[in-house]
């Protein structure tokens, strides 16, 4: 499937060349133009004036190459993965496996660790549900910390009021980062799961994962990291955190709503079962004297029970990982990174940040 062929009706870009200085050198004029020339939506005026998106957090935009990615999948190559052995069938599920591959170097990992999903909530409440929920015991705990999205709070408060195991919240101090100190007294054999932001969709602090990471795996507790906000801004090592599950939404990272990636190291998803049937998850299905016969295939939890996103998540996975590693995202990290320092005493007045979950 040649994605990358050029677009019979490609859409507008503005002038103004790609970003490619380095960090510490700040952004120019024309870093900017290139920039916002990916974008279609950025060329139109609200309240006449150019329009600014700073939004980004809820998420983000998308660049032509994934609009006319999309498009291009369904004028030329529309069809159901893996369930076709026509030429299209081929070509889609040759797009959706690239992408798995795309994905799996973007985050330094194998492509048979990697469930394609519709996204972190879903990919929490996979965990939640498929793993978690078999395993807690009352007076076992979780713990979040005070930065959470409610994404990474209602699955595991839900979790806990089921299973009667307690919901533990690590404090953040006033500049907004994680109280390691207070962190380590909630850490305990009861401990069984940790999850956390990498970094924050409201503060923008970027967590010390690794640390937080550690210090979990040595009280014998597993953690998800919720990387939706980290993708796009930092280099995404998940061996190198050695977290037991990392989850993005590709709407963060310039792609279409509706699609995301769960990782799992390879032991936990052997053990973990499906969520929810149907679908690419089945190897063989017997019926004898009406009795049915399920044979699942291998790492069966990776296999969504839905017809996958297979436009969005092929050519567009592919050609939006494309933008994020291009030269010139580490100049922007850094000129985002340092808003986040204006924008504290804007912050200050609000009371939720010391309210917990309930």
């Amino acid at each position: 499937m040649n994605v990358e062929r050029p677009h019979p009706n490609p859409l507008p870009r503005r002038g103004g060349s790609p970003p490619g200085g380095q960090a510490g050198q700040g952004i120019t004029d024309s870093d900017w133009a290139g920039i916002r020339g990916d974008f279609p939506l950025l060329t139109r005026l609200v309240h006449d004036k150019p329009l600014v998106y700073l939004d980004s957090a809820n998420t983000g935009q998308k660049p032509a190459v994934v609009i006319e990615a999309i498009d291009d999948f369904y004028r030329n190559h529309n069809a159901n993965v893996s369930r076709a052995v026509h030429a299209l069938g081929a070509e889609a599920t040759e797009a959706y496996e690239g992408s798995r591959i795309k994905l799996a170097k973007f985050l330094n990992v194998r492509g048979d660790e990697l469930v394609l999903c519709s996204g972190t909530t879903f990919a929490i409440n996979l965990v939640a549900y498929s793993w978690a929920l078999p395993r807690l015991r009352p007076g076992d705990a979780i713990v979040l910390t005070r930065m959470e999205h409610h994404a990474n709070i209602v699955p595991w408060q839900q979790l806990c009021a089921r299973t009667g195991a307690k919901l533990r919240v690590i404090p953040v101090d006033d500049d907004g980062q994680v109280r390691l100190d207070e962190y380590a007294k909630l850490l305990n054999a009861r401990t069984k799961l940790v999850s956390f932001t990498q970094v924050s969709n409201a503060l923008g602090t970027v967590t010390p994962a690794k640390q937080i990471v550690a210090m979990a795996h040595s009280a014998g507790a597993k953690v998800l990291v919720d990387g939706a906000q980290s993708v796009s801004h930092l280099r995404a090592d998940v061996i190198d955190l050695d977290c037991d599950w990392f989850v993005f939404s590709g709407h963060k990272v310039f792609g279409p709503t509706g699609i995301g990636v769960l990782y799992g190291k390879e032991a936990l998803l052997n053990e973990t079962p499906p969520w929810q049937g149907g679908g690419n998850m089945i190897k063989d299905v017997n019926v004898n004297d009406g009795a049915i016969t399920l044979t699942f295939g291998n790492n069966a939890s990776k296999a969504p029970a839905v017809n996958p996103e297979v436009a969005v998540n092929g050519a567009v996975n592919v050609r939006a990982l494309h933008n994020i590693l291009r030269p010139g995202a580490t100049l922007v990290t850094c000129h985002l990174l340092s808003f986040s320092h204006l924008a504290k005493p804007l912050t200050e007045p609000l009371s939720c940040w010391s309210q917990s979950p309930s």
